[in-house]
């Protein structure tokens, strides 16, 4: 009896989560879905785990595979940062190829990616912060046979 109440259990787990899939399939058939409701789809599946929500367009973002993004992602993650710690934030990133240098994510923070989206690395080396290393310890300087 137990074995057969797991099995029924298990069917109806596995049919809520196909049940999930198939609608996000067909959302996506449905073809022709506008930047706003790409938003709004994208906002809706993640209702009860951000409060917080916003495009990369409201921030200046264009997703023409030309134009840097890294100031639109940038003043993204600041504005939405925030706010995350009340009840979360997601940036939804809509379709488009979306260039970009390097941005820095926050805690309780959501990227979302539309199914169509692309995120490409600039090209443009003024774009790439340069990196402040640390100074070797004394332990690493011995080992690569630096004299100090």
């Amino acid at each position: 009896m137990r074995v057969l109440m797991i099995l029924v259990l298990w069917t109806l787990v596995t049919a809520a989560f196909i049940g999930i899939a198939e609608g996000h399939r067909h959302h996506r058939r449905a073809g022709g879905a506008t930047e706003l409701e790409a938003f709004h789809y994208a906002a809706a599946g993640a209702k009860g785990c951000r409060a917080h929500v916003a495009s990369l367009t409201d921030f200046g973002g264009v997703g023409d595979g030309v134009t840097s993004n890294t100031a639109a992602f940038a003043a993204a993650v600041a504005n939405l940062s925030k706010v995350a710690y009340d009840g979360g934030a997601m940036l939804v990133v809509p379709a488009g190829r979306w260039l970009t240098g390097p941005f820095n994510l926050a805690d309780h923070f959501t990227l979302f990616l539309d199914h169509d989206a692309v995120i490409l690395a600039t090209q443009d080396i003024n774009e790439w912060r340069s990196l402040t290393l640390c100074p070797p310890t004394v332990e690493e300087e011995m080992r690569l046979g630096v004299d100090t």
